[in-house]
């Protein structure tokens, strides 16, 4: 028999979710940023064989490592605060933006990235 476990659906709990999303969106778009900085500054070799998009998005994603996993584990620092000091709400609170937080910070890195490469390559290829 199936154990019935409910997630109540509250203030607290949209308050998270809308956080998280504003987390992940601000990496995402720090990356993009490196991203579009270095295809500025390197942007005639990206026709040779020197530098191909592989490269550049690579490099792109390891300058921006750093200061996202820098400023993720700050705020997951404040987080594990707020849960174990925190009482009641606070607690599910604080476990809502963690567990965000972390997946926040791998989709911005390793999805975003990664799916605006695809989109790249697909565009070359109808082109």
């Amino acid at each position: 028999m199936a154990a019935n476990s409910a997630v109540q659906v509250d203030l607290i709990f949209v308050i998270a979710i809308l956080t998280i999303m504003g987390y992940s969106i601000n990496d995402t778009i720090i990356i993009f940023d490196r991203i579009r900085e270095n295809m500025k500054l390197h942007g005639g070799q990206l026709t040779s064989k020197k530098l191909t998009y592989e490269k550049l998005f690579d490099d792109s994603i390891r300058q921006t490592m750093r200061r996202t996993l820098g400023t993720s584990s700050a705020t997951i620092l404040v987080v594990i605060c707020m849960r174990v000091f925190g009482t009641g709400i606070m607690k599910t609170f604080a476990f809502i933006i963690g567990l965000g937080i972390v997946a926040g910070t791998f989709s911005s890195i390793f999805i975003g990235a990664s799916f605006a490469y695809v989109i790249i390559k697909y565009i070359q290829k109808k082109h």
